[in-house]
This record gives C-alpha cells, sequence and structure tokens, in this order.
C-alpha cells in the first residue's frame, strides 16, 4: 500500500520492475497527464527497451501497486508466448482511454511475444482504422483474416470496407 504523494517510479531510472496498479486511490502517470485506473500497468517499456523509464508516477491518494521484478517479467516474456496476452489485455485498456496509437504499439509487442497471435494483429488493424489510416488498418486486417477467418469482427470489418461502403 502507498501514501498520498510516494513516487512509484521515477523518471530516468533503469526499470526495476512492472507496476500493476491495484484496487482503491488514484495515481498519476507524470508524461502523460492520465490517471491510472485498478488494473493500468507501467514499467514494461523501459523493461523491454533495456532504456531509462520517461515517465515519474506518483500516488495522488493511497493506492495498492503490485510489482513483478524486472528480471521475473523479463523471464515471463521469454519463457511464455502466452505472456503475449499480457499486452492484448493492457492494449485493451489504452483503447477505453482513446490511446489508439499507444494500443497499436502494445499488440505489437505482443506479436513480438507470438507471432502467430492473430487477434493482436486484428486490433492492430482496427486501431488503424480508428486513427484513419484505412490502408495500413485493411493490410492488418486481411493479415488476421488469412490466419483465422473465424473472427467475427475482423470478417465484418472487412466486408465493411470492401464491400458495403464501396458499393455506397
Amino acid at each position: 500500500t502507498l501514501d498520498q504523494r510516494d513516487v512509484l517510479a521515477g523518471a530516468g531510472h533503469r526499470g526495476r520492475g512492472v507496476g500493476h496498479r491495484g484496487a482503491g486511490g488514484h495515481t498519476h502517470h507524470r508524461a502523460h497527464g492520465q490517471v491510472l485506473e485498478t488494473g493500468d500497468c507501467f514499467g514494461y517499456p523501459s523493461i523491454i527497451a533495456d532504456s531509462p523509464t520517461t515517465a515519474s508516477v506518483v500516488a495522488l491518494t493511497e493506492a495498492a501497486l503490485y510489482r513483478i521484478p524486472a528480471e521475473v517479467f523479463s523471464a515471463l516474456l521469454q519463457e511464455n508466448a502466452k505472456f503475449a496476452e499480457f499486452f492484448h489485455i493492457v492494449a485493451r485498456s489504452a483503447v477505453r482511454e482513446h490511446r489508439y496509437k499507444q494500443a497499436i504499439e502494445l499488440e505489437r509487442e505482443a506479436i513480438k511475444i507470438d507471432p502467430s497471435y492473430y487477434r493482436a494483429m486484428a486490433e492492430i488493424g482496427t486501431g488503424y482504422l480508428r486513427l484513419g489510416e484505412e490502408k495500413q488498418g485493411l493490410s492488418w486486417l486481411r493479415t488476421a483474416y488469412d490466419k483465422d477467418q473465424y473472427n467475427v469482427r475482423t470478417v465484418n470489418l472487412l466486408d465493411l470496407f470492401e464491400k458495403v461502403i464501396p458499393g455506397n
């Protein structure tokens, strides 16, 4: 449990672990001026890139935080392709906050871990469509569809953009 104004992660330091915001209180991600919600994660980009953090995270009120040590997180990434789901879940949180570019990057991280993670490919395509980048979005959706024709959202989006819209 953290007290108000405790610094959870300071900018410019090597990532020591991944933070996972638990229930209660509020935390503030200083670089992006956003409040982290329950379930939001931070710290993983600096571990993956092996670079210093670029932001500070400060507890605005008393809050719970779960920490995965950097070495454990790195081992999980290397040992288990199912860990790609971590990035997909965090990407969904980014989409809920309309942070589509961040969600695309998170889904790309999922694909780095599991190149056959077609759901992440479909979400990248959807993200590009949300950003108005239709050509790139449809390309990702086609790739996802080629590998998984049973994703209803992918099929519907492709039908909309390739059949319905051109017909009107």
